[in-house]
């Protein structure tokens, strides 16, 4: 219900504003904006030519406590069409429970779609899930997965954007343990929709709202599965502060968990580095 809703709400949204006139006049030019730092959301611009991102990020759980902390880098190779990326996460559990890596992501983008300043940008991604993170101690799925993202962006205004998300995430011969220490083994799966809007307040501040609602079946014992609904809604801010030699952005959210299996509430904190680490050869 929570996802059919807000797939719903995306598309009246976007037909809506696809077929109102432009905020500016046809021949004015928009400012800069913040385009690639969502923090739930996968935006769908690709790095540029010669341009690198660094990204962490934190985001400590209630009422577990628990710590998600993620480091990101993302590459074009060599150019804006394609991108690689690596995802390396750690889990910083309480007391109770055992910390440690999660399993790594190794991500391939194609722009599909670069639209311009006005028109709809499409980056479809496949992952490849390496099972680094130890399953014995819920950190990790055991075997290796893949994953399909389809993020689709446009700016419609002056001063709003929004971004569309899908995916789906295939683990075959997942491991688990069982309540009497027996291990198993069972495929697992996913889906997921994001819904972001964006109202950028200025070229370097903007605040976002972002909707992410997931639909896991997972291992729980003997072979067995159940499913899982997870779905957030986060309010945050990023802010961006420009050098000559790149750009950092800084923000925070506060998720807040829709579902009986969503987390209570959790703080996220964001924060990116992107430059330019080689420069472009020109056309001849």
């Amino acid at each position: 219900m929570i996802r059919s809703t807000l797939w719903s709400a995306a598309a009246i949204l976007a037909l809506a504003l696809a077929v109102l006139p432009a905020a500016a006049a046809p021949d004015e030019s928009w400012p800069p904006a913040i385009e690639d730092n969502s923090f739930l959301v996968e935006e769908a611009y690709n790095q540029g030519a010669g341009v690198v991102q660094w990204i962490v990020a934190f985001q400590q759980f209630r009422p577990s406590g628990a710590w998600y902390d993620a480091f990101t880098t993302e590459w074009p190779a060599p150019d804006q069409t394609n991108q690689l990326s690596l995802t390396i996460p750690y889990i910083a559990e309480t007391e109770r429970l055992p910390s440690g890596w999660g399993d790594i992501s190794l991500n391939y983008r194609y722009q599909a779609l670069a639209g311009g300043e006005r028109g709809w940008w499409f980056a479809p991604r496949l992952t490849a899930i390496l099972p680094t993170g130890e399953w014995r101690d819920d950190l990790g799925n055991g075997a290796p997965g893949m994953q399909i993202g389809l993020p689709f962006s446009r700016r419609f205004t002056r001063g709003f954007a929004m971004t569309l998300n899908a995916s789906g995430q295939y683990v075959p011969l997942s491991r688990g343990t069982a309540e009497d220490g027996s291990a198993f083994k069972a495929d697992a799966w996913g889906v997921s929709e994001g819904l972001s809007l964006v109202w950028l307040a200025s070229s370097r501040f903007n605040l976002m709202l972002e909707a992410v609602a997931t639909q896991d079946r997972v291992a729980v014992d003997d072979g067995r599965t159940e499913n899982v609904s997870v779905a957030l809604a986060s309010p945050s801010f990023r802010w961006a502060i420009n050098f000559r030699s790149g750009q950092l952005v800084l923000g925070a959210a506060v998720p807040i968990g829709l579902t009986d299996a969503s987390p209570d509430w959790s703080a996220l904190f964001y924060c990116s580095w992107e430059s330019a680490l080689w420069t472009p050869k020109a056309a001849p």
